[in-house]
Formats: C-alpha cells, structure tokens, sequence
C-alpha cells in the first residue's frame, strides 16, 4: 500500500506543479506562500497531494480545464478570494482564457449575488492582466 501512495503522491504533485508552477517563478509565489503555511505540517502537503491532486484531480471523466473551473467557480461562492486569486492563475497557466473564466463567474450571478461576481471579475482582471504567470501552451486543458 505505501508504495501505491507514495506513486500517487507523486502522481498528485505533477498535477498539483502543471496548474500551479513549481514556486521557482514570479506568479507561483501565491501558492508558494500558502504551502508554506503547512511547512511544519509536512504530512498535511503530502496528504493534499496523494489525495487532493493525486487521487482526485486524476480520475477520469473531466479534464483539468474543467476541475480547475470547478474549484474556481466554488471560491467564488465561498468568497474564499486568496484561493481564488490562486487558481485562476492556474487555469491562466493551463490556457484558460479570461472569457471563458468570466463568463462561468457571471454565470453566478443569481446565486451569488452581484458583490461576489463583481469581486470575481475583479480579481480576474489583475490576474489576467500580470504577465508573471504565462499560459503553458503544452499544458493539458
């Protein structure tokens, strides 16, 4: 069993590294800083990756373009802002375009409410905006 997780585990972190870089580059910087707010956790990381992107993230049925979507439209429900700042800049690494990101927030609107959706756009504005993250044009949709 241990080497099942541990492959992935693995498995999870090169997922989790596609949609959110590796934290080397500027635009990474967010997911970085909010990692490492689990350093002394370390088993907390590990758990995130086997389960979250490892395990999750790599079932069949939905490409990563539409999980990445998924996950953002539900930071906007939450108004969970600093997550959501963080994985739109994923889905701009992976080639999500900043229409297709707007359109799902204002589809929202109406269960939402207008504040959220307008925070949203907002957000997506200044991530779309900073170059520091650039689509990876290799990357899976």
């Amino acid at each position: 069993m241990s080497n099942d997780v541990d492959v992935t585990t693995e498995s999870g972190r090169e997922i989790r590294e596609r949609l959110m870089g590796t934290g080397d580059a500027p635009g990474d910087n967010d997911w970085a800083r909010v990692r490492s707010y689990n350093d002394q956790w370390s088993d907390l990381n590990d758990l995130i990756d086997e389960v979250t992107w490892g395990r999750i993230y790599t079932r069949p049925g939905l490409s990563l373009r539409d999980r990445s979507l998924c996950v953002i439209v539900v930071h906007v429900t939450q108004r969970n802002w600093e997550h959501f700042r963080i994985h739109v800049g994923g889905a701009k690494r992976i080639g999500t375009t900043r229409e297709e990101l707007g359109e799902a927030i204002i589809q929202l609107l109406f269960y939402v409410g207008l504040p959220s959706v307008r925070e949203g756009l907002r957000i997506l504005d200044e991530v779309y905006g900073d170059d520091d993250i650039q689509p990876n044009p290799g990357a899976e949709r």
